[in-house]
């Protein structure tokens, strides 16, 4: 949880061996999992004027809907009871780093945590689809896609 890492628990984790560069990660690494994307004008317009008619943003497949749905839910499940029978508290914090604004996903700007994306890209890459609905989302292996269909 954020709330782990802010006041004063840097010295303590820098004393564990976590440097402060890493925690400064994890923290940016909320916005690039859930807020990846800013959506364009057209788009927020065109969610503005139908949201209510069609509910568009329940069922819209672009990254930006697709990442408030998840950070919505994410966040409900942790302001419920649901989540306080599992010892899991809401933290405030995850709220605000989960709504700022992204950064790429590049060695650069996370030097720290770059063989971890690394050792899960490659994991990821390797993995079957578990269902239809991956199936037809995923783009690696498309004879796959075709010959199914």
């Amino acid at each position: 949880m954020p709330c782990a890492l802010q006041g004063g628990a840097a010295r303590i984790l820098a004393s564990m061996g976590i440097p402060e560069e890493l925690i400064d990660e994890i923290e940016a690494s909320y916005a690039t999992l859930f807020h990846p994307t800013k959506p364009s004008p057209i788009h927020k317009a065109f969610h503005g004027i139908f949201r209510y008619l069609i509910w568009l943003h329940r069922w819209c497949w672009c990254l930006g809907c697709r990442s408030r749905r998840l950070r919505t839910k994410a966040l409900a499940s942790l302001r419920s009871s649901k989540g306080q029978h599992h010892c899991i508290k809401f933290d405030p914090t995850l709220e605000t780093l989960m709504k700022k604004d992204a950064t790429q996903w590049n060695q650069t700007e996370y030097a720290q945590l770059w063989p971890r994306i690394m050792a899960l890209d490659a994991h990821l890459r390797q993995t079957k689809p578990w269902s239809f609905s991956i199936l037809f989302r995923d783009r690696r292996d498309t004879v796959q896609y075709w010959t199914f269909l």
